[in-house]
């Protein structure tokens, strides 16, 4: 077998995607002709054999898409707003099933949650009765209520 140049191999592949597009005679890499490649089976970053679907898709979409949040507890940017307990309420109302409670060592050695090594706000992840309930004790009971549950490893899973 006969090697072939990388040079010569690309030339001609863009030349062939130029033709496919009714450019003629130009071997230069157009956005229009490396569209084309991109949406061939040549270009194509996905497995063939991921075309026919080959699980079981007669469940309802819930039971394959999880509603989730990422950084719930902030009000606002991720370095320098302010971070609620009450975010985790909201979100577990409007049907979220999956929080992210960013644990960290507070000054004391108490568990802290917020956005490490930025200027958020911080608040406690301790459990306790009203009125110092912590972000534990509010996920776990909108959680519960929502039809989602605490994990032994301190997650919330649907």
């Amino acid at each position: 077998m006969r090697h072939v140049p990388l040079t010569v191999q690309l030339l001609k592949l863009i030349a062939r995607f130029n033709r496919a597009i009714g450019i003629k005679n130009e071997v230069s890499l157009s956005l229009d002709t490396f569209t084309a490649y991109l949406s061939s089976d040549l270009g194509n970053a996905f497995n063939p054999a991921h075309l026919h679907v080959y699980q079981d898709m007669t469940k309802p979409l819930s039971h394959y898409y999880i509603n989730s949040s990422h950084n719930t507890y902030l009000l606002g940017d991720q370095l320098r707003s302010k971070s609620s307990v009450e975010a985790y309420t909201r979100a577990l109302q409007l049907g979220c099933r999956c929080v992210e409670l960013d644990c960290w060592d507070g000054p004391k050695g108490e568990p802290i949650i917020y956005h490490g090594h930025t200027f958020t706000s911080r608040i406690l992840f301790k459990v306790g009765p009203p009125p110092r309930v912590g972000t534990l004790s509010l996920v776990a009971e909108f959680a519960h209520a929502g039809g989602a549950c605490v994990s032994p490893g301190g997650g919330l899973r649907a």
